[in-house]
C-alpha cells in the first residue's frame, strides 16, 4: 500500500555549537513511527524562524516545536 503521513511537526534545534540552529520537519503514520527531514541547517535564529515558518504553512502545522 501507499505510505501516507498523518502528523507533522516542525522542530527548530540549537546547534550543537549553541551559537545556530538547524530546522526539521518530522512526519508520522497512525502508529507513531515517523521520519525527519533536515530542512535547514546552522543557520541563524532569524533564518530558522523564517523556514520553520515556511514549512509549517506548506504542511499545515500549527505549532513549531524550540528545541
Amino acid at each position: 500500500g501507499r505510505f501516507v503521513m498523518d502528523n507533522y511537526e516542525v522542530r527548530v534545534i540549537k546547534h550543537w555549537s549553541g551559537k545556530t540552529y538547524n530546522v526539521n520537519l518530522a512526519s508520522f503514520d497512525k502508529k507513531g513511527y515517523g521520519v525527519s527531514f533536515g530542512k535547514a541547517f546552522n543557520v541563524s535564529k532569524k533564518e530558522a524562524d523564517k523556514e520553520a515558518k515556511r514549512i509549517a504553512d506548506l504542511y499545515g502545522v500549527e505549532e513549531i516545536i524550540y528545541t
